[in-house]
This record gives C-alpha cells, sequence and structure tokens, in this order.
C-alpha cells in the first residue's frame, strides 16, 4: 500500500527509475557491488533526457510532433512532451502525451484529449459521416499513442483506495 502516488486520466505507466546511486568504502570493502543504502540516490538528468528523446522519436513517426511545456497540475505537475492536433472545419482535436511526477516518487507517462469534432447540423448525414471518420482516425492514433507508451514502461493498474486516501497498485498483464 501507499498514497494515491499518480495522477492520469487514461492509462497509468510508470517510467523507469532514473535514481543512480553508489557504493561507499564500507560497503565496498565488504564486497557490496551495487548501490548501498549510506548514499542517496541521484536524479539521472542524461538517462531521463535520453529517455524523453526516445519516446519523442517514436511518437513522431506517428505524426506527432515534439515540444517541451510545463502542465501544471497543482499537486501532480508535469511535461507536455508531444502534441497531435488534428483539424476540421474550424474544430480541433488535441492529444497531448505528459510526463507527470508522482505524488512522492518515481514518474508515469500519460495522455490527455482536448477539443471534439461536432457536426454543425446533425440532421446533414454526409457531415455525421465525415465527423465518424475524423473521430475513428483520432481513436486510431490513440491506440498507437497506447501501444508506445506501454512499451516505455511499466503498465500499473490501481486495484484499491481507501479512505484513508491510501491506493494499492498492480502490475497490468
Amino acid at each position: 500500500m501507499s498514497t494515491n502516488n499518480f495522477s492520469y486520466e487514461n492509462i497509468l505507466v510508470k517510467t523507469p527509475d532514473f535514481l543512480f546511486g553508489g557504493i561507499c568504502e564500507e560497503c565496498e570493502e565488504k564486497g557490496i557491488v551495487v548501490d548501498c543504502e549510506h548514499i542517496e540516490p541521484e536524479f539521472d538528468e542524461f538517462c531521463y533526457d535520453e529517455y524523453v528523446a526516445d519516446v519523442q522519436k517514436q511518437l513522431e513517426k506517428i505524426g506527432f510532433e515534439s515540444c517541451d511545456k510545463a502542465d501544471n497540475d497543482r499537486s501532480y505537475p508535469g511535461t507536455i512532451i508531444a502534441s497531435y492536433g488534428q483539424e476540421d472545419d474550424g474544430f480541433i482535436k488535441y492529444l497531448e502525451v505528459v510526463i507527470r511526477n508522482g505524488y512522492y516518487d518515481g514518474a508515469n507517462i500519460d495522455y490527455q484529449i482536448d477539443g471534439e469534432f461536432c457536426p454543425q447540423n446533425e440532421q446533414n448525414k454526409k457531415e455525421c459521416a465525415h465527423i465518424d471518420a475524423l473521430n475513428r482516425k483520432f481513436d486510431r492514433i490513440v491506440a498507437k499513442t497506447e501501444k508506445i507508451l506501454r512499451k516505455n514502461g511499466q503498465e500499473l493498474l490501481r486495484v484499491g483506495v481507501f479512505s484513508n486516501g491510501e491506493a494499492v497498485y498492480k502490475l497490468k498483464k
């Protein structure tokens, strides 16, 4: 159990940890070859930047534009790393990929959708069919986006939330 650590709208994909530690002299003398508990892990900015650049390249292949915009949700700030927009007859629908910090620890990658396609005249069957086609195309991009995000992290499921705010997560199979 832990606190409700992640904020997400669609899928909860935990990014890799970008922390690295070290080994103190005492542990090194004892033959410990992995990070010891005496050294506070540090954030590996280089690995994080490489991760983001790799995800952005994958998303560009399906039509996204890379970006680096702040998404200042009060409790869960994040960075929008890629954006896809589809426009038709003055309507625009956006799909943005965002990496959010966990409330306490870690980060997750998700997407958010803004805008919609609406027919001007719901009685016009041709216009409604066109809007349906636009939405189907957008849904295909969303499915491809989810596939890319799942490939670049571990998908989790929040299986329960208790009245005190603690949550239980498990790996999605």
